[in-house]
């Protein structure tokens, strides 16, 4: 089976320790990291902000804006195929898991997991959706009074 690293919170400054053991787990000396923001809506700032991180830190960093951008089935599993760490960042989770279901990305990381092909982490939503449930404040961000 795979290996995850579930990040609850933070900022990319105080996870680096949690960054740095996901990048450990990789094996590799200078792995691959695909950024998957969907849960953000694929924002720019977001993207930016890992990429600078995760270059720190030695790795090449590509992302998958599904949101955002078109891609193929075969698009998407050549960015898979090429991750040694998929990092999957904050953000709405059930917006984030039904644009996954579209592109049949929720299927592809179970298998990811299955295999053991890539390290899965990520930080809040990109924490929660490697579980079959998990809290989430999604009503609070859409200004429900329950939440």
């Amino acid at each position: 089976m795979g290996r995850i690293v579930a990040i609850s919170g933070g900022d990319l400054s105080s996870t680096r320790p949690l960054n740095l053991h996901a990048i450990q787990l990789s094996g590799k000396t200078n792995p691959n990291v695909l950024f998957v923001g969907t849960a953000s809506g694929d924002a720019d700032g977001y993207i930016t902000s890992i990429e600078k991180e995760y270059e720190k830190l030695g790795c090449q960093v590509k992302s998958l804006c599904l949101v955002t951008k078109s891609y193929g089935s075969a698009d998407i599993d050549d960015l898979l195929s090429w991750a040694d760490m998929i990092y999957v960042g904050g953000g709405d989770p059930v917006s984030m898991l039904l644009v996954w279901k579209q592109h049949g990305l929720d299927e592809r990381l179970k298998e990811i997991y299955r295999r053991d092909t890539a390290v899965l982490t990520g930080l809040s939503a990109g924490a929660i959706c490697w579980f079959h449930c998990g809290y989430s404040d999604r009503g609070s961000l859409r200004g429900d009074k329950d939440g």
